[in-house]
């Protein structure tokens, strides 16, 4: 499927037929059909879920990443960073979260260009949290809070993105969708002083596949061409088993 015509910055929507999670992140233009035996738990909790992630840092055979939960209640964690070094079993950190503005039910989350340990996590009501991490501390806090724009009646947000494209700050976001009801994809200019959307512009979309109890959108990310790539979400005997902990990508 193509966006093209609506704006001059985001030129490809490509469908992914799952979420690659860890390293395989680089190659996922490409179908992942692993094996449950093949993915590795980051935890045995069953509220350290992992709704969202954004690379912070690979250097040498270390990555890391800051992952979000879709937890319900304030008390619980709303973020946590991951890291892989080698074939080492992943290290699951939680953050504490400082201030009283505190998310709940978080989505996405995505990195801020140019702003090192600066993130934007999404909740699926479309509150936006302008967040900075402390590494050392393992801490985060929120620098400011706002919502998207344009948000439907009875919307499901999960998937949000910044990416700076011939040196503008772009904002893409997804209204998920399911079943018959399909993705409402959005993008906008962004300001980061002033944290807002100008020149909103959005397109629904449904995935050709599978069919049934399907989310058309469950997660997004733009690469620096404007390419958008997009997972969808259908849910297997071991992804609807909450009796399981949250797993990651398998092994590359």
């Amino acid at each position: 499927m193509m966006i093209r015509n609506h704006t001059r910055y985001l030129r490809t929507v490509k469908f992914v037929s799952s979420l690659i999670l860890l390293p395989c992140l680089w190659f996922i233009g490409q179908t992942a059909n692993a094996q449950t035996n093949q993915w590795r738990p980051v935890s045995g909790a069953r509220h350290d879920n992992i709704s969202g992630m954004a690379l912070v840092e690979h250097a040498n055979q270390k990555t890391s990443f800051i992952i979000v939960n879709d937890n319900k209640k304030k008390e619980q964690n709303h973020a946590a960073i991951v890291s892989v070094e080698g074939r080492a079993a992943p290290k699951y950190t939680s953050l504490r979260w400082f201030g009283d503005d505190i998310p709940v039910d978080l989505e996405a989350v995505t990195s801020v260009p140019g702003a090192a340990d600066n993130f934007m996590a999404l909740t699926a009501a479309g509150r936006v949290f302008h967040i900075e991490i402390n590494r050392k501390e393992n801490s985060v806090k929120t620098i400011k809070s706002f919502d998207v724009p344009q948000i439907p009646k009875e919307s499901d947000f999960e998937g949000f993105a910044l990416q700076k494209i011939n040196n503008v700050l772009l904002a893409v976001w997804a209204n998920r969708g399911l079943d018959a009801k399909p993705a409402q994809l959005f993008w906008s200019k962004f300001d980061l002083q002033t944290h807002t959307f100008t020149q909103v512009d959005s397109a629904f979309l449904k995935v050709p596949y599978p069919v049934g109890n399907t989310r058309h959108i469950s997660d997004l990310k733009v690469d620096q061409t404007g390419a958008v790539f997009i997972t969808r979400r259908h849910p297997t005997r071991a992804m609807t088993d909450r009796s399981r902990p949250p797993f990651i990508s398998p092994e590359c």
